[in-house]
């Protein structure tokens, strides 16, 4: 089947002693080039008569980069170890396209603040308002950056806000009767969501006509007479309530409380 030749048949009609020769010449092989272009290597792979098929490569990778192969005059597609039967020459080119990802950020309670697509090896980049984070009555937030670290996108990517935590600061006043009192050095700044430390040395009854020291309340009495125990009344630190920041109030007064002295 490789070479040219010709071979011929005898024929014996019907009616007719004679014999009639027919000529049917076998034409030879003809070898078929396919080219592979991949935009950075040319590539040819030839058939031939006892080999009619070629494989189709994987092409010089690019990064970031996806590719189809395919025969830009009939438009079909191939893939890499394809076997392919060439009719006649070919040209196969490889088309590229560049991948993308889906980039997300969101704030730290998992809300999506933005979500785009970004081409691979380019670095995403937020381009909202800066993220906040409403204050609880313990702390206060500052925007800090994202988790993990931006970094060129190389696939999907969910980024995720963080804060900088601070404790707010509560301002302690203690009064005595209408007058702010810090015999004893008492404690006069609290973090929110703790005690105090430190009460102020207790007035003595000799200087609040014989009257009993009782301890301390938030109750705004000022030294007014009273005929109950207020709700809140502590003298240690370990029974003093925990302070919280209270809508926008920082300041925290405890009031002493007096009770007379029954013989």
């Amino acid at each position: 089947e490789c070479e040219d030749y010709t071979f011929y048949v005898s024929a014996y009609p019907t009616g007719d002693c004679e014999s009639a020769t027919i000529e049917s010449p076998v034409k030879p092989y003809i070898p078929k080039t396919v080219t592979f272009d991949d935009g950075t290597t040319t590539t040819t792979q030839t058939t031939s008569c006892t080999s009619k098929t070629v494989i189709v490569p994987t092409p010089t990778a690019q990064n970031c980069s996806t590719y189809v192969w395919i025969d830009e005059a009939t438009g079909t597609k191939y893939t890499a170890g394809q076997t392919i039967t060439p009719a006649n020459d070919m040209t196969i080119v490889a088309k590229w396209s560049v991948e993308t990802y889906t980039i997300t950020f969101n704030d730290w309670d998992g809300t999506q603040l933005q979500q785009s697509t970004v081409e691979c090896g380019q670095t995403p980049a937020y381009n909202g308002e800066t993220p906040t984070r409403p204050e609880s009555n313990t702390h206060k937030y500052t925007f800090a950056g994202w988790t993990p670290s931006i970094k060129e996108a190389d696939g999907n990517q969910t980024y995720t806000a963080t804060y900088t935590e601070m404790q707010h600061q509560i301002t302690v006043i203690w009064m005595v009767n209408g007058s702010e009192y810090t015999e004893g050095e008492p404690s006069n700044m609290v973090l929110a969501g703790e005690k105090v430390a430190k009460l102020p040395t207790p007035p003595s009854p000799d200087d609040y006509c014989g009257q009993v020291f009782a301890g301390w309340t938030d109750q705004p009495i000022d030294g007014a007479p009273i005929a109950y125990a207020p709700a809140v009344l502590f003298n240690t630190p370990e029974t003093s309530p925990t302070l919280y920041k209270e809508e926008d109030k920082t300041t925290v007064t405890f009031y002493a409380v007096f009770a007379d002295i029954k013989e």
